[in-house]
């Protein structure tokens, strides 16, 4: 059934009155947000092109649309930060997936306790509307919030708010997985793991359409992580696919499903706006780069063991490697999984001598992260060094290609601000498209080809799809920002859009505080029919969750982050 006769076939349900007062949107004024994460108009065009996503398609021709710019690094943890707070990772403090406090040499797995910044849905909540977000990164651990709230990637199995929502939604869908973790794709293989993904994204817009249905809501968001999934392990499939080529694992078939499933949300939403956005692009991933046997060459890292240990260390990882290659690992218990994983944390971490290092990088896979050692050059010499680490990286040449590895190398405060906390990197290196950054060393070698799964990156230009009242039919959104989506939230729902925020509310947006907007759902601009019925709302405010609270993962929950983020060369 097409997005049209969805519409016309949609009864909006009774739930109530909503107030009015200063503030208080018009009754109907409800917001469905879908998030794809990592979607890129280079793969959504042409299977919309081909009929194989006719949803999207209509929301598209109905409404708005445009590339939508992420942020630096266009890594997922800081980039759905910053959609949800309107700030850039300077703002908010968070860069990646793991945290280091360069003073202390301390290192952790951020969660939404270490933001410096309110999330949009907060703010929302605070003002008498009504939340409900699913699977959306960095929600956990999640306040008291007016709404629901089932977290996204890596939360705790049965985390959420209020206490006991993921098991009720189990209970009432029978099953809401978690998102499927990288290592997946060696134990399940090609087919398998795309049958997977698939599966598990219909299982999440079961549990999305339990909640749109059980719910009063005024914003309702749902994420898939999946689409980033399986764009990292599959990139090379999937462009042979859409070129007409092969596609016997069904690449363009889990497209098509996740199609249909934002068609039953939007039937059954009845919002008067959809919004459809990715936290990034995608491309290609051709080469590895060992940005710290770089540094090391140039003095700058100093390694614990000699050339000689750096290559049996190599060489260590290279035959836990092979498990892979050989497709073997599927065949293994689980304690010798463990095992093979331990050879690989042998191999690369514990090599860098953080204290006689001058400088060094960690973490990061879409920026170089280099961190100068404020011990051994503090003033002068300090920034002497960084001057040195940004020529030396500016001066990196793949020896196979004879390409400059970087972009652009730029100091902390070019990256993320004049004001940005002092734990943040000193150095960010911005890499080519097509190559990948890692902090490990393996051996002494400095650049590498990737074979046997990692096939795909992360680009900075997502998407954005907005379709719904007083938004004109094909409208194209230009220099539109990830962090642009907080204060257009805000303004659509009525919320005052506070000062400081980086983002800006889109034009479409802007005549929404002024109370001028029509009434209708975004189904009806589809179909120019269809009404929608108001959101009754509790008051009640929101405290930020805090670094004090309980741990947010266990020791289990951490070594399987880790396996994740490590799969992804995160780590």
């Amino acid at each position: 059934m097409t997005v049209d006769a969805q519409a016309r076939h949609h009864e909006p349900g009774q739930v109530g009155p909503a107030p009015q007062g200063p503030g208080s949107p018009a009754a109907g004024a409800r917001l469905l947000c879908v998030s794809l994460d990592g979607a890129t108009f280079d793969v959504l065009a042409p299977l919309m092109a081909a009929g194989r996503m006719p949803v999207l398609a209509q929301l598209c021709a109905a409404g708005a649309t445009g590339r939508l710019r992420s942020v630096v690094p266009p890594t997922t943890a800081p980039a759905w930060m910053s959609f949800q707070t309107g700030v850039g990772p300077g703002g908010h403090g968070i860069v990646d997936f793991t945290a280091f406090d360069p003073e202390r040499r301390q290192s952790w797995f951020v969660t939404a306790a270490d933001a410096r910044a309110t999330p949009f849905w907060v703010r929302l909540s605070r003002a008498g509307r009504r939340v409900a977000l699913l699977n959306l990164p960095l929600t956990h651990p999640a306040p008291p919030t007016n709404g629901v709230v089932l977290p996204g990637l890596f939360a705790p199995d049965g985390a959420g708010y209020p206490a006991g929502i993921a098991e009720e939604v189990r209970r009432a869908v029978g099953e809401y997985p978690a998102p499927l973790l990288a290592g997946a794709y060696f134990t399940l293989g090609p087919r398998g793991f795309v049958a997977e993904l698939h599966r598990r994204a219909e299982r999440r817009g079961e549990a999305a359409l339990y909640l749109l249905r059980r719910e009063r809501w005024d914003f309702f968001m749902v994420h898939f992580q999946s689409v980033d999934s399986l764009q990292h392990m599959l990139w090379d499939r999937l462009s042979t696919a859409l070129g007409g080529g092969g596609d016997e694992v069904g690449v363009l078939d889990y497209f098509s499903a996740l199609d249909a499933v934002l068609g039953r949300l939007v039937e059954a939403a009845g919002a008067r706006w959809v919004l459809v956005l990715s936290d990034h692009g995608f491309g290609p991933l051709r080469r590895l780069v060992y940005v710290n046997e770089w540094l090391r060459r140039e003095g700058l890292v100093t390694a614990r063991a000699s050339g000689l240990g750096l290559r049996l260390a190599g060489w260590a990882e290279a035959a836990a490697r092979r498990l892979d290659l050989f497709r073997l690992r599927r065949h293994v218990k689980l304690h010798q999984r463990t095992a093979f994983a331990a050879v690989r944390r042998l191999a690369h971490e514990g090599l860098i001598d953080l204290d006689r290092s001058r400088a060094y990088a960690l973490y990061g896979s879409h920026a170089a992260h280099v961190y100068v050692n404020r011990v051994l050059g503090t003033g002068r010499g300090y920034h002497l060094t960084r001057v040195r680490v940004v020529e030396s990286l500016e001066g990196l040449v793949d020896p196979a290609t004879g390409e400059r590895v970087f972009d652009a190398v730029l100091p902390r405060e070019e990256v993320f601000g004049a004001r940005a906390p002092q734990r943040l990197p000193d150095v960010v290196g911005l890499p080519r498209p097509g190559y990948h950054i890692t902090s490990r060393l393996r051996g002494t070698r400095l650049c590498e080809s990737l074979t046997g799964g990692l096939c795909g990156d992360h680009r900075p230009d997502g998407v954005l799809v907005a379709a719904g009242s007083g938004i004109a039919a094909g409208e194209r959104l230009e220099g539109a920002r990830l962090v642009d989506l907080a204060p257009t939230i805000l303004a659509l729902l009525g919320v005052a859009v506070p000062a400081g925020l980086e983002g800006r509310p889109l034009p479409f947006a802007a005549p929404a505080a002024d109370g001028d907007r029509e009434a209708g759902t975004a189904a009806g601009a589809l179909s120019n029919d269809g009404a929608d019925g108001g959101p009754a709302r509790t008051g009640g405010d929101v405290r930020q969750a805090g670094a004090a609270d309980a741990p947010a993962y266990s020791e289990r929950e951490l070594e399987a982050i880790q396996a994740h983020l490590r799969g992804l060369g995160y780590l």
